[in-house]
């Protein structure tokens, strides 16, 4: 059975840990509000948007220009671009798919008749919540 003196002991340690968590909880707390009103971390947060922006836009143009070049080179003997945002292929191997997905497409499949199509889709605007 441990002691008064042990018990008294513990109690303090305990004490002393939440202290300290505390204490390092609101130095955080202060760090990450600080950055929000300091005028050079908002202008360097509105550069970076500005030049993701321009990255966003710059895509957009090329892809306006050429779909083709939003498909990666290894695709090309499978999958070739069909209309506006769709690209086509016959093939329904499932590693196709899941690169086309790793690419960023969305696959999507039809039938015309007795065929099946695969349609990956890659939206130029995208949205992600």
């Amino acid at each position: 059975m441990p002691s008064f003196g042990h018990a008294l002991l513990l109690r303090c340690n305990v004490r002393r840990r939440i202290t300290e968590r505390r204490i390092r909880r609101q130095k955080l707390d202060r760090i990450g509000t600080a950055g929000e009103d300091d005028p050079v971390c908002l202008r360097n947060k509105m550069e970076h948007l500005q030049i993701a922006m321009e990255r966003a836009v710059r895509q957009q143009q090329a892809a306006r220009a050429d779909p083709n070049s939003l498909l990666p080179r290894y695709l090309f003997p499978i999958v070739r671009h069909y209309h506006d945002d769709f690209y086509v292929s016959r093939s329904f191997d499932p590693r196709l798919i899941v690169q086309l997905m790793s690419e960023g497409f969305l696959p999507i499949a039809t039938r015309a008749g007795t065929r099946g199509y695969l349609l990956p889709k890659l939206h130029v605007e995208r949205c992600v919540l």
